[in-house]
C-alpha cells in the first residue's frame, strides 16, 4: 500500500528529460477540431513545466494547455462537470479511455479530459498510459521515459521513479514503460488489479485515467474493463 502513496508524492519531484519530436498518428473528430485552426494554432507549443521538470514541446492539440477558451477546450470542462457532478452523486473513482479502432484520438481525449480534472478545484488526476502495445501520453507532454508501468507489473520497481509531473499542477503520469511481449497478460494480473484498486482508494481527490488500446485491436482492453 505504501509504495504506490510515497509514488505519488515523489512525482512533483521527479526530473525528466523532453522527447525528441514524433510524428503524430492520425486522429478523430476531437483532435481535428484542435489541429484545424490558423498557421499559429498548427505551430509546436512551448510550455513551461513544472518546478523540478525542464522546459518542454507539448503536442499542439493539448487544447486546455494552449487555450482558456473555444468549443473544444469548454467541451472538455463540460465533460469534467458531469464526471464531478453526476445525477447519481458518485464520483468515479477511475475513468477507461478506449476507442473501436486506432487513429480515433483516444490518447489527446484521455490527455486534454486530465487537464481539465487537473484545473478543476480540489481534484487531481493521475493518467495511467495502459496501451502497452503503442503508447503515446508521454510523447503528448514532451516527455522521454525509460520505465513505467510495465516495469512495475513485471518487475516490482518502484513506482516513484517512475510516475512523474505532466507539466501541469496536480496532474501525473504513469507512462507504459518498455512494449512487452505480453501485454494482456499483464494487464490481467493480480499486480495490476492490486495498483488500480490502491490508487482507487488512496486519495478521495484524485481521477485515475486509464488510457487503454483499441477495443477492435487488443484484447486486454476488455480486462481492463471488467
Amino acid at each position: 500500500m505504501g509504495k504506490v502513496s510515497k509514488a505519488l508524492d515523489k512525482a512533483s519531484q521527479t526530473e525528466t528529460s523532453p522527447a525528441p519530436p514524433v510524428d503524430k498518428p492520425q486522429t478523430g473528430l476531437v483532435e481535428k477540431a484542435v489541429s484545424s485552426p490558423s498557421s499559429e494554432n498548427r505551430k509546436t507549443h512551448v510550455v513551461a513545466k513544472a518546478e523540478g521538470l525542464a522546459s518542454g514541446s507539448w503536442d499542439e492539440r493539448l487544447s486546455l494547455a494552449t487555450t482558456t477558451s473555444g468549443p473544444v477546450a469548454e467541451s472538455f470542462r463540460t465533460l469534467r462537470t458531469r464526471i464531478l457532478h453526476p445525477a447519481d452523486g458518485k464520483v468515479p473513482k477511475s475513468l477507461l479511455v478506449t476507442s473501436a479502432t486506432p487513429g480515433e484520438g483516444k490518447s489527446f481525449v484521455c490527455a486534454n479530459l486530465g487537464i481539465a480534472l487537473a484545473q478543476g478545484i480540489d481534484t487531481h488526476s493521475l493518467m495511467v498510459d495502459c496501451d502497452l502495445r503503442k503508447p503515446a501520453l508521454h510523447r503528448l507532454f514532451g516527455l522521454s521515459v525509460e520505465q513505467g508501468l510495465v516495469n512495475h507489473l513485471r518487475d516490482g520497481d518502484d513506482l516513484g521513479r517512475m510516475i512523474i509531473p505532466s507539466g501541469v499542477e496536480t496532474l501525473s503520469l504513469l507512462p507504459a514503460g518498455p512494449p512487452p511481449v505480453n501485454p494482456a497478460e499483464l494487464l490481467g494480473s493480480a499486480n495490476m488489479v492490486r495498483l488500480v484498486d490502491e490508487l482507487e482508494n488512496r486519495y478521495d481527490d484524485r481521477i485515475i485515467l486509464l488510457d487503454s488500446p483499441p477495443l477492435q485491436a487488443a484484447s486486454e482492453t476488455a480486462i481492463l474493463a471488467q
